[in-house]
Order: C-alpha cells, then structure tokens, then sequence
C-alpha cells in the first residue's frame, strides 16, 4: 500500500521529531552544532525554508482548505507557545532585539502570515455577514 503524499509529508514529521528528540537525550550538542551551522548564514536558510514552504504548501493546499490549514496552524502555534513558556524569561530578555527591526528582519514571513490571514477573513467574513 503506497502512502499518500501527505501521509509522506506526516511520516517525515514525525521522523524528525523522533530524531530531534533522541539526538537532544543522547547527544545534545550534537543537534546545537547542527543548529549553529543551519544559522551561520540565515539568509540562505530564510531562501531554504521558503522553498520548503513552496513545496510543502503546494501539497497541503492540493488536499486541504486554506481554513482547514489555518486551524491546524492555530493548533501548532498553540504547541509552539506551550513549548517556548519555560523560557519566557529569555524571550522577554530578546523583546528590544525583536521589535526593534522585526519587519525588516521577518518581511517574507510576514507577507506569508499575512496572506494566509486575508484569505481566510477573505471566505469566512462573507459567511458571518
């Protein structure tokens, strides 16, 4: 029985995750130095993910809504705070660092986030009017 491609997409999550999680337990460093080399020149990084994103998208739009998409990002924006909330302390400690340059620094997420935003107000407001 062959996956489907979304069901590919999922097993490649979970895979990571897994990976993630046990390199982090058995070998922490391990994974910091991964990070530290996937950062040294983000731009090309920001390049690798949008492409990823493209790509990634292209197969979640096929099979899924955009409200359908935007629920489940909820639900993962959800997890993520739950998962930064130990280090708030830190966070808090990078505020002026974030807000200072935030649009010049994030601008292609940020049209992204926003595109998907208008799209969803774009189907949903016509429906509560």
């Amino acid at each position: 029985m062959a996956l489907t491609t979304v069901e590919l997409l999922a097993l490649m999550f979970a895979t990571i995750i897994i990976v993630k999680f046990v390199i982090l337990l058995i070998k922490p460093k391990a994974w910091i130095n991964m990070a530290d080399n996937m950062f040294k020149d983000s731009k090309l990084t920001m390049w690798i993910y949008a492409a990823l994103t493209i790509i990634v998208g292209y197969h979640i739009f096929n099979n899924y809504t955009i409200i359908d998409v935007a629920a489940i990002m909820l639900f993962t924006t959800v997890l993520i705070g739950l998962n930064y909330l130990p280090y708030k302390k830190h966070i808090m400690s990078m505020k002026k660092e974030l807000t200072g340059n935030f649009f010049q620094k994030s601008w292609l997420a940020i049209i992204i986030w926003s595109v998907f935003a208008l799209w969803v107000l774009y189907i949903l407001i016509p429906k509560i009017l």
